[in-house]
C-alpha cells in the first residue's frame, strides 16, 4: 500500500506509524521497485493504477530511519523480471539496544 500513498502524504503516515510504535513495532513491507515501477510508466503506461508511485529504495530507508527504523532484511525478487519488488522487514532501534547488552 506504500506505493499508493502520494508523496506529499509521507510525513503524515510517517508522523503515525511513529507515534503507534514501539520497541516491539515490525513493520513488512512489499513494494515495486523503484526501476521497474520507472520501466513500466516509460513502456507500459496502461499497466499502472493511476495511483502508483515510485519510491526508491534510498528513500524508504530514509523514512523509516528517521523515525527509528531500520531494516533488518531487504530482499529483491521478481516474477516477471529480476528486480520487480522490494520487499524490506523493519524493527525499530530500541530493539538493537535490547541485543547489545549481550554483547
Amino acid at each position: 500500500m506504500f506505493e499508493h500513498i502520494r508523496p506529499s502524504q509521507t510525513k503524515d503516515l510517517m508522523r503515525v506509524l511513529e507515534i503507534h510504535s514501539n520497541k516491539e513495532t515490525v513493520i513488512y513491507m512489499d513494494i515495486p521497485d523503484a526501476r521497474f515501477q520507472r520501466f513500466m510508466k516509460k513502456s507500459h503506461p496502461d499497466k499502472l493504477q493511476i495511483i502508483d508511485e515510485i519510491y526508491p529504495i534510498e528513500l524508504i530507508l530514509t523514512l523509516f530511519n528517521k523515525i527509528g527504523f531500520s531494516p533488518t532484511m531487504i530482499e529483491l525478487y521478481g516474477l516477471d523480471v529480476p528486480y520487480q519488488y522490494n520487499q524490506y522487514i523493519f524493527i525499530h532501534n530500541s530493539k538493537f539496544e535490547d541485543y547489545s547488552d549481550g554483547f
